[in-house]
C-alpha cells in the first residue's frame, strides 16, 4: 500500500508532492510485528474498549533529507485528504538521570548495599519491599518484567546470572548506565553483591528504541514487546517525549499519538504499562495537543486514557514532596523516589560490570521503582 501511495494511485496531492521530492521515503511506522498480527492486535484493543480504535496499519513514517523545510513538508501532507495529521517524530532522547521480618523468601541482609536502598523499607519511607518478600509471590516468582530504552550492561556483576534477554532492537553503549541503574532498582540478584531488586526472582527482558534497522522508534518498539508479552506481564516505558512549542521541557511519551495507540493496544491486551511521567516541570492538566486538546487533564473532555500507569518523582525524605522537575496534574498516578536512589551504574565506564550508584534520579528512579512494586504484586497475585 505504501508503494502506491507513494506512486499517486489514491492521490493527486501525494503524487505530486513524492515526484518532486524524490529523496523521501515512504514506509509502515509499525515494522516489527507483521500486518497481520498488527490488524488482531487493532481488533483486540477496539473490542475490549468498545469503542472506535485507532488501526495502527494507518501509520506511516517519512525521511525526509536535511535540506528540505519540514514544516513546509507536513502542511503539504495534511492538503491531502487521505492524511489525518502530519507531525514530526519525537527526537531521539531519554529519561536522564542525575537530575527485621521473618520467613522472607529472600535474604537482602547478604548483599552490602541494601542498607542504602532506602526506598525498599517500609512507608512512610519507602514501598516496603521486605514485607512483600514475605508473601509467597512477593518477590517476582513466575512474572516477567520489561525494560524499554536503549542501552543496558546486562553482564553487570548484580544482573549477569538473570540471563536479561533483548525482545527486539539493537542494544548501543549510549546511556547503558541509565538502563543499567532500571534494571538494578528492580532486577539486582538475590546474592552476597551489591543491592538487591524489588522483584529479584522475576524474568527480566529489555526491548530498544533504536530499531533492528537502525532507526529510532519508540511506537514500534512498544508495539514489538506487546505482541510478545502476555496479560499481566509488566512493561516499563523509560523515556520522555519533545513536543512542538515545548523545547526541552519534556513530556510523557503518550503525548504522540503513535505511541498513545501502541500504549493503549497494550494495556487492552491486559499488560501493565508503567510510563514515566519525565521531567520538564510541566502541569499536564494544561498541556495542549497540536489541535488545542487537554488531552491529559482527567477533567477535560478531550481527555485520553492510554491505561498506562503515569509516575511522577518525588522527594526521599518524608514528607515526600514533587520535586521540581518532576511534570504534575490529574494524569500522574503515583509517584516514587526521584532523587538519592542506590542501584547498579554503569558511569563512567560502560564496560565496567562493578559499579554502583547512590545519586540515581528523575522520573528515570520513580519510575522503575513502581514497576519493581507492580511485579511484586503481579507475583502475589499469581501464586493467590
Amino acid at each position: 500500500i505504501e508503494k502506491r501511495i507513494k506512486n499517486g494511485d489514491y492521490d493527486n496531492n501525494l503524487k505530486n508532492l513524492f515526484s518532486e521530492n524524490t529523496e523521501l521515503t515512504l514506509n509502515r511506522l509499525f515494522s516489527s510485528v507483521n500486518p497481520i498480527e498488527i490488524e488482531k492486535l487493532s481488533v483486540q484493543s477496539k473490542s475490549v474498549a468498545n469503542e472506535s480504535a485507532n488501526n495502527l496499519l494507518n501509520y506511516y513514517i517519512v525521511q525526509a533529507p536535511n535540506n528540505i523545510e519540514i514544516e513546509l513538508l507536513l502542511k503539504k501532507f495534511e492538503t491531502s485528504p487521505l492524511v489525518e495529521e502530519a507531525y514530526i517524530q519525537e527526537k531521539q532522547i531519554l529519561t536522564p538521570p542525575e537530575i527485621q521480618l521473618q520467613d522472607l523468601s529472600v535474604n537482602p541482609y547478604d548483599d552490602p548495599r541494601f542498607q542504602n536502598q532506602g526506598y525498599l523499607e517500609a512507608a512512610p519511607k519507602g514501598i516496603n519491599a521486605s514485607h512483600a518478600w514475605s508473601i509467597k509471590g512477593g518477590d517476582g516468582k513466575d512474572t516477567t518484567f520489561v525494560d524499554m530504552e536503549y542501552g543496558w550492561l546486562l553482564n553487570h556483576e548484580d544482573l549477569v546470572n538473570k540471563n536479561i534477554k533483548l525482545m527486539s532492537g539493537q542494544n548501543i553503549s549510549q546511556h547503558r548506565a541509565h538502563g543499567t541503574s532500571v534494571l538494578g532498582i528492580v532486577s539486582s540478584e538475590d546474592n552476597q553483591i551489591g543491592n538487591i531488586g524489588i522483584a529479584p526472582k522475576a524474568n527480566v527482558k529489555v526491548i530498544s528504541q533504536i530499531r533492528d534497522n537502525g532507526i529510532y522508534n519508540t511506537a514500534d518498539a512498544i508495539l514489538s514487546a506487546v505482541h510478545n508479552l502476555q496479560a499481566g506481564d509488566i512493561l516499563l516505558l523509560e523515556a520522555q517525549a519533545s513536543y512542538d512549542g515545548y523545547g526541552d521541557k519534556y513530556l510523557p511519551v503518550e503525548v504522540h499519538p503513535d505511541i498513545f495507540d501502541a500504549i493503549r493496544v497494550g494495556a487492552d491486551k491486559g499488560i501493565i504499562i508503567i510510563e514515566a511521567g519525565a521531567n520538564g516541570s510541566n502541569d499536564l492538566d494544561n498541556f495542549k495537543d497540536r489541535n488545542g486538546k487537554k488531552i491529559l487533564n482527567r477533567n477535560s473532555p478531550d481527555f485520553k486514557d492510554s491505561g498506562a500507569i503515569m509516575v511522577g518523582a518525588g522527594s526521599s525524605n518524608v514528607p515526600h514532596k514533587r520535586l521540581w522537575f518532576s511534570n504534575y496534574g490529574s494524569r500522574l498516578d503515583v509517584y516514587g523516589w526521584g532523587e538519592n536512589v542506590d542501584t547498579t551504574s554503569a558511569n563512567p565506564s560502560q564496560n565496567t560490570t562493578n559499579l554502583y550508584t547512590s545519586t540515581f534520579s528523575g522520573t528515570s528512579s520513580a519510575s522503575p521503582i513502581i514497576a519493581g512494586a507492580a511485579t511484586s504484586i503481579q507475583g502475589i497475585a499469581k501464586e493467590h
